[in-house]
């Protein structure tokens, strides 16, 4: 039969005949906003296409932006394509939407009238529409992936402990089709996250400036400001006390459930050494130097990005001119990388320094890493393993150097934010975080920075190591 869903006419087979049915479904389906939640709707309603969510934790984020995903793609039914719900990672996808149902029981995924789905693919979390729309569930980590799949759409859910370059690959083809982009997200300091809210303000207000519209929405609900239909709050104070009580660190609450951007990030890694090189300004315009040698220092991983840190020394500091990062690549494509580089900038490459596993064969890579650098002319120096250096001696390695860390303010952007999201796996029932970090985008360009540490205290540069002090002997007197 034909089901009209807010204003569509939709086929929908019957097992005897095909009928027509008036029936109408209104859009968002199954779901009632708070009026907090309202907001973005009446924004939306207003023709903004660009939404910016900074809601304290269990404010609903998921189910309000996955019912307002719905409601655009409805809204452009003539006009199939690609739509992307992206969390941090795929896990974190199939959890948090896939696989989520409310309190009620009802799936999130309930929330799509039956009428509209044409099939969904468990597997590649993907959900195919009558209208040839395509829904697909992804994780940010796998950025790579998104190239070229030019969406109409896309949310980037929990956007602040995603990875950045997932939007900055995805926003020419959003851009360029009038597509829309949904980011709710709760804070993590002053990261990406913070920077795409300021850039947006900034945006809007150079739009006002000049007698436009504001082309972003930017809301920001503490758990001061949200309540339900009855207007009670959603967490009030004594909630908040229990939390306290319970263990919840001040910091956590500030940043969870205030949203304050100035809270520092709970579990944080690196969290005195990002603030002291922030408050001496030492992410800044760094020049990249021709007469001084460049290193280079990665963090290989199979499946995880690869990431890569180029690095000068002058005098006591530790320049970090350069940082790039890629997913599923070969090692060719990061030696082209590096040669491309060292012609462009008209540097030397002294050394580059690779983990432990860049010495290993496996049967689909006969040759090395390390082979096919040292084959491609570069000298190249191997990290300790962890079995002679624990991770948690490398990050205390790490430390120690930061004193004399400069990033170059742009070209290390993305590997400065890696460093400054690095942080210790959190146990929400005995609120209390592991010794062990987290596994996310944020650890590979950590990693590759603990190699450039473990390396330089065991190896380090004849001209950083300081010259032995020759004393006078003093002449023993005999009184």
């Amino acid at each position: 039969m034909f089901n009209e869903v807010n204003g569509l006419t939709v086929l929908v087979e019957d097992e005897t005949e095909l009928v027509w049915d008036e029936v109408e479904v209104d859009m968002p389906y199954k779901y009632d906003p708070y009026p907090f939640q309202q907001k973005a709707w009446d924004a939306k309603k207003e023709g903004m296409k660009n939404f910016i969510f900074v809601w304290h934790r269990r404010a609903g984020k998921d189910k309000t932006l996955w019912n307002m995903f719905v409601s655009f793609i409805v809204d452009e039914w003539e006009t199939p394509g690609l739509y992307l719900y992206c969390l941090p990672t795929a896990a974190s996808a199939k959890l948090a939407v896939w696989q989520n149902s409310d309190l009620d029981g009802f799936r999130l995924l309930d929330h799509i009238p039956k009428e509209l789905v044409d099939r969904k693919l468990e597997n590649e979390m993907t959900v195919h529409l009558t209208n040839g729309s395509i829904i697909k569930l992804v994780g940010s980590d796998n950025y790579d992936r998104l190239v070229g799949s030019n969406p109409r759409g896309v949310v980037f859910s929990e956007y602040s402990v995603g990875n950045p370059l997932g939007w900055e690959f995805l926003k020419p083809a959003i851009k360029r089709g009038g597509g829309w982009a949904l980011f709710p997200y709760t804070p993590r300091a002053k990261n990406h996250g913070w920077e795409l809210i300021e850039g947006a303000k900034r945006l809007n207000a150079h739009r006002l400036s000049k007698g436009l519209k504001p082309e972003w929405f930017i809301q920001i609900e503490t758990v001061e400001t949200t309540t339900d239909h009855n207007g009670n709050r959603l967490y009030d104070d004594n909630y908040i006390e229990e939390e306290r009580l319970l263990g919840m660190s001040e910091d956590m609450i500030q940043q969870e459930y205030y949203c304050s951007f100035d809270a520092a990030i709970t579990g944080a890694i690196y969290g005195e050494q990002i603030r002291k090189v922030n408050s001496e300004e030492r992410v800044t315009f760094i020049p990249i130097e021709p007469n001084l040698p460049v290193y280079v220092s990665a963090d290989i991983g199979r499946s995880d990005a690869a990431c890569w840190w180029f690095i000068q020394f002058k005098g006591e500091q530790i320049r970090f001119v350069h940082y790039y990062e890629n997913t599923l690549k070969d090692t060719e494509h990061f030696i082209n990388y590096i040669d491309e580089f060292k012609q462009t900038n008209n540097v030397r490459i002294d050394t580059v320094i690779l983990p432990h596993d860049a010495k290993h064969k496996t049967m689909n890579a006969p040759i090395s890493v390390e082979a096919k650098f040292k084959k491609a002319g570069y000298k190249v120096a191997i990290a300790s393993p962890p079995a002679k250096v624990s991770r948690e001696e490398g990050i205390q390695q790490v430390r120690a150097l930061f004193c004399h860390f400069w990033f170059n303010e742009q070209t290390t952007k993305l590997g400065y934010q890696a460093l400054t999201s690095y942080i210790r796996r959190y146990d929400e029932l005995t609120k209390v975080f592991s010794k062990e970090p987290k596994h996310d985008w944020a650890s590979n360009g950590s990693d590759a920075m603990r190699m450039f540490a473990v390396w330089y205290r065991e190896d380090k540069p004849q001209h950083q190591r300081k010259a032995p002090v020759r004393r006078k002997a003093q002449r023993k007197v005999n009184w």
